[in-house]
């Protein structure tokens, strides 16, 4: 899934926080998505190393919790500006 393909990122991310399951092309687009915007990282305390424990496989358990944790920080415009 190329990152330009936004609004189905975004569509990827609400699936994310409703506990459905994604493709790991998805969780790295969103954690590509998450690098390149900075500015709203720091904002929330959060650093490139945080984003890095990310991982692409949905076995995790614990890195898709840390995924939703860092992506429910964000207010709506900040999601939509990321991911939409």
């Amino acid at each position: 899934m190329g990152e330009e393909m936004g609004c189905q990122l975004m569509g990827a991310v609400g699936r994310l926080l409703e506990y459905k399951p994604l493709y790991n092309a998805e969780i790295d687009a969103i954690q590509r998505r998450l690098f390149g915007f900075g500015d709203i990282m720091f904002k929330h305390n959060i650093g490139i190393d945080d984003v890095r424990e990310i991982r692409t496989t949905e076995s995790s358990a614990y890195f898709m919790g840390y995924l939703r944790t860092l992506v429910n920080e964000f207010s709506g415009d900040e999601l939509t500006e990321m991911f939409f």
